[in-house]
């Protein structure tokens, strides 16, 4: 884990601890990656419809609500989708299909299902 990471953490724990500055600081991201997602969903024309917006990557793995609640506030048509594997996992099994290979799920599915944090779940020990 990078420092950046940890820090992330850091942050969102302290918000969800109930730390103003640290809970400001989440609110902001979150409402800037919302606007971001809005613009995107206006320009493809799926404002004012349901759409799906994926929500993944690390700080979307820790267990607070808050950065999610932000996101979301900012697109009330949005229905969040938490993927159950990284992206990165989609984009190796095209290159695999791109070349010939055909991996064997059954054997790559526990290694990837098996990563700390996945589905937003995080042990507060």
């Amino acid at each position: 884990m990078s420092d950046r990471d940890l820090f992330a953490e850091a942050v969102l724990d302290e918000a969800d601890a109930g730390d103003a500055v640290a809970r400001g600081i989440v609110e902001l991201a979150g409402s800037r990656l919302g606007d971001y997602a809005r613009v995107s969903a206006e320009r493809t024309g799926q404002n004012g419809f349901p759409f799906r917006l994926v929500l993944c990557g690390g700080v979307f793995r820790h267990g607070s609500m808050l950065l999610r609640e932000s996101v979301l506030s900012r697109l009330p048509d949005a229905v969040p989708v938490y993927p159950s594997v990284d992206p990165v996992v989609g984009a190796l099994l095209l290159a695999a299909d791109a070349v010939g290979a055909s991996p064997a799920l059954d054997r790559l599915r526990p290694a990837f299902l098996s990563s700390p944090g996945r589905h937003h779940e995080r042990s507060r020990d």
